[in-house]
């Protein structure tokens, strides 16, 4: 039986890809530490051969290797996890919003394709605008369809 035990150790950093060579491993447990990124696909090599695994209490982003399921994963503080999201448009106008949060919400650093100066809000009125603010719905208008992808944190609740 081979174990590998780190658990309550406040490691941090990524697990490295080369988990995936140990193939001997039985047992393995990294939970309650700060172990961040996302965890290895290599991983699955080893999983099968587990018969105990804990990986839960640490700041894993996902995606999620698919051999692990949501119980293996357990809680993972996602707070400090980028995603993103494409957002498509058509030509001509179109309603857009905020779906993450970002550092810039400028919106031609958002929108690199959109036409300038087309970038509205309504409230009880048209207004000219430049900033996108989380919730909040515009017009923006493009010259052709096409798409943006916006990478951010994951906006939970507004």
């Amino acid at each position: 039986m081979t174990s590998l035990d780190l658990g309550f150790n406040q490691f941090a950093g990524e697990i490295p890809a080369s988990i995936g060579n140990l193939a001997d491993l039985n047992h393995l447990w990294l939970y309650n530490n700060q172990l961040n990124g996302e965890i290895p696909v290599s991983i699955c090599n080893v999983y099968q051969n587990l018969e105990h695994f804990y990986i839960y209490n640490n700041q894993f982003c996902p995606p999620y290797p698919e051999c692990l399921t949501e119980e293996d994963i357990g809680y993972q503080d996602t707070t400090n996890c980028l995603g993103s999201v494409t957002v498509d448009y058509l030509s001509d106008w179109n309603l857009v919003g905020l779906p993450m949060e970002v550092e810039d919400q400028y919106y031609l650093t958002l929108f690199s394709d959109a036409m300038e100066n087309t970038l509205f809000s309504f409230d009880d009125a048209y207004a000219l605008g430049t900033i996108l603010v989380e919730g909040e719905g515009y017009w923006l208008r493009f010259e052709s369809p096409g798409n943006t992808t916006i990478t951010g944190n994951t906006i939970n609740e507004l």
